[in-house]
């Protein structure tokens, strides 16, 4: 992601938006394949989303559409992205 974004150089919002929301999908597409994966291999039924992720509307709406199992996301007001802690939105904050 960071050189590609070095690499492309000036971008235009909707250049940042199409990376952002390519970015948001393969993130996406990680998560839910690595949690299907752990389904069939330790055979859980249920799941807990926290901090971040459960932060991520795109990614609540993901898992409760892809993932057939229990899912215990927590209310939204409860939940917040810490900016600082974001292991990726440096490349944002730095380059957009």
């Amino acid at each position: 992601m960071l050189y590609l974004v070095r690499d492309i150089g000036e971008l235009s919002e909707q250049d940042k938006k199409d990376i952002a929301k390519e970015f948001q999908t393969a993130v996406g597409d990680v998560f839910v394949h690595k949690i299907k994966k752990a389904i069939e291999k330790y055979g859980v039924s249920q799941i807990i989303v926290a901090g971040g992720v459960a932060a991520n509307e795109y990614l609540r709406e993901r898992f409760k559409n892809e993932l057939n199992i229990e899912i215990f996301l927590p209310e939204k007001r409860f939940v917040h992205r810490q900016r600082h802690n974001d292991r990726y939105g440096w490349i944002f904050r730095r380059y957009f």
